[in-house]
């Protein structure tokens, strides 16, 4: 096989052969099952028969009769902080499926690693004079104050100050660890 950008199909190729499955691959959208964040990826399934991609069924968008997944559903049940503060419990019930599905198995209301980032001033009042879907900071357009009512772009985890890669839609503050795990899903 050349390499002009036949990459899916080398890889499906060499997992085929190592493994004596039939590999095959698809992009897919995290938003059309369910995870609040538009997050595309390419997914690779090897099965002694072959996996047909468009057996899976979507859970949201277009054709569903569900709407996606928006940072509201994430992260609407969790208490607002400022920054430094730290809640151990929720303060309010959850409003939708998906809150009752990351709620599962939470024992006596008891909510962990829901600490806001302890930010400077001059960080706070960035955050606070950002519109929810705007980026904080000209030159890194990728650095945006999340909005309620949309999803959210991909969350990763690691990197340098990964708390403060999106801000808060109300609080003037950087998300949790709970607000992180919670767009991921």
């Amino acid at each position: 096989m050349g390499s002009t950008g036949d990459f899916r199909q080398r890889i499906e190729h060499d997992l085929s052969l190592a493994s004596g499955l039939v590999v095959k691959s698809e992009l897919l959208n995290a938003l059309d099952f369910g995870v609040p964040q538009k997050r595309q990826r390419l997914v690779f399934v090897g099965s002694r028969t072959g996996f047909d991609f468009r057996s899976l069924i979507r859970t949201n968008g277009p054709g569903t009769g569900r709407s996606y997944n928006t940072v509201a559903d994430a992260i609407g049940d969790l208490p607002s902080l400022s920054s430094g503060e730290e809640a151990t419990s929720y303060s309010k019930s959850a409003s939708c499926e998906y809150q009752k599905l990351m709620r599962n198995g939470v024992l006596k209301n008891a909510l962990t690693c829901h600490k806001a980032p302890n930010h400077p001033s001059e960080t706070i009042e960035r955050i606070m004079s950002t519109l929810p879907g705007q980026p904080m900071y000209p030159a890194f357009k990728q650095r945006i104050r999340l909005a309620w009512d949309a999803p959210s772009p991909t969350q990763v985890s690691g990197g340098i100050r990964p708390q403060f890669q999106f801000g808060h839609p109300s609080d003037a503050r950087g998300l949790t660890i709970r607000e992180r795990c919670r767009i991921q899903s």
